[in-house]
């Protein structure tokens, strides 16, 4: 295959859908934890695109939260470096968390990464967050929408007949530099369609841990949340801006721990595994993440 049409090629959709609803149950390795799905993982639950559909929280009588059922999170492309490689790539991702028949779970337990590499080879990687409590999608996306300034934001762009809409949640790993641990953010854009017109983005919304900020700019968003000396107003127009190259080297704000949740899909993604880096474990949103690669698969071209 000629090289300027062997680099557009991309890991099929369909088929990444299919192998990361089966790795919900088939990485586990042992047999009695397979068959009791103990320790199970399901795709999260997809946040919604509009201010009204986002999955909704369910208070028990005891005070247990949960969350009604609903569709699962689509695989998403991004362009970007993963953990623990040297470039930037386009990938597909998707995130898991633990298994729960009330969906009340909704902590981020791992994700896979698919990606194609010069020969032509499919590539997936699983990452787990060992020992950690981070946030799912879901419950990212509730921080976000609760935030006052994200809300107001919301109303002022909302006004005169514009319709807000929210684009797809993405989860971003940063490497990090010197020693110092691997990053979990979110990063989402808020559209605006004006009456006749195509969405634009407006605003890009980033949560990591309890802290939500919202900027016009990727870069500005990372700087409002990441970097200690930056005096954020509500306008970022204090902020000095960093750039998503996969990895973060400036000293990270510290986070609140949140609340743990115990671990708990369906038939296989038929991949070998190579032995695993060993773990290390931490807690809040930084963490050393445990990376998990599978068999390479030939693309057909």
């Amino acid at each position: 295959m000629p090289e300027e049409i062997a680099d557009h090629l991309r890991y099929p959709e369909d088929l990444f859908k299919v192998q990361t609803n089966m790795w919900g149950r088939y990485h586990l390795d042992d047999p009695n934890d397979f068959y009791e799905a103990a320790g199970a993982w399901v795709v999260s639950l997809d946040p919604g695109d509009d201010l009204e559909n986002a999955p909704t929280a369910i208070v028990t009588s005891t005070g247990f939260v949960t969350f009604a059922s609903g569709q699962r999170m689509d695989p998403y492309y991004v362009q970007m470096q993963v953990p623990q490689e040297q470039k930037q790539d386009f990938v597909l991702m998707r995130p898991f968390v633990p298994r729960s028949s009330d969906d009340s779970r909704q902590q981020l337990e791992a994700f896979m990464v698919a990606q194609i590499n010069e020969q032509g080879q499919g590539n997936l990687i699983s990452y787990t967050v060992p020992g950690l409590k981070v946030d799912g999608p879901v419950i990212a996306n509730r921080s976000m929408l609760a935030d006052p300034v994200v809300a107001e934001t919301t109303t002022l762009l909302g006004q005169r007949g514009s319709g807000v809409k929210l684009g797809n949640m993405l989860l971003i790993p940063l490497e990090g530099n010197n020693g110092e641990e691997d990053v979990l953010l979110y990063l989402r854009p808020m559209y605006v369609e004006a009456s006749g017109s195509q969405p634009a983005v407006q605003q890009i919304i980033a949560a990591y841990g309890e802290r939500v900020r919202i900027c016009a700019s990727v870069e500005l968003v990372l700087g409002a949340l990441l970097v200690p000396d930056n005096q954020v107003g509500d306008d970022c127009s204090n902020v000095t801006p960093i750039s998503l190259n996969g990895s973060i080297s400036s000293p990270i704000l510290p986070i609140q721990e949140t609340e743990e949740t115990d671990p708990q899909t369906d038939s296989p993604p038929q991949t070998d595994t190579e032995t695993p880096v060993p773990k290390k474990h931490s807690t809040g949103n930084t963490a050393t993440l445990k990376p998990r690669k599978h068999s390479r698969t030939q693309m057909r071209h």
